[in-house]
């Protein structure tokens, strides 16, 4: 089942979403492909900081990308992703599709 998993990144501003960003394009150029299961993906400013809004194929590929390679990846750029928290996807909608 996929699942949304979030992560809340407080005292941090949209440089330290493009520097994160820019890391995980130079993983993703180097590797050759994108997160396993990896679905959605959308980031945003919240009071007092910013949100990682993904969506994966299931719980085990969040898993595995935040705690292994996406906490690499904000590590090089100075950020802690502290807990992430994940909750199942009831449904989804994609543009362009009955």
């Amino acid at each position: 089942m996929a699942v949304v998993c979030e992560l809340h990144l407080r005292e941090r501003d949209q440089d330290d979403a493009a520097a994160l960003a820019a890391q995980v394009e130079r993983r993703i150029e180097a590797t050759g492909s994108p997160p396993e299961g990896l679905m959605f993906l959308c980031v945003h400013p919240e009071p007092g900081g910013f949100r990682i809004m993904m969506v994966f194929r299931s719980a085990e590929a969040a898993r595995a990308e935040v705690e292994g390679p996406l906490r690499a990846d904000a590590s090089v750029v100075d950020l802690e992703l502290g807990e992430a928290t994940m909750a199942p996807v009831w449904s989804m909608a994609f543009p362009g599709r009955a």
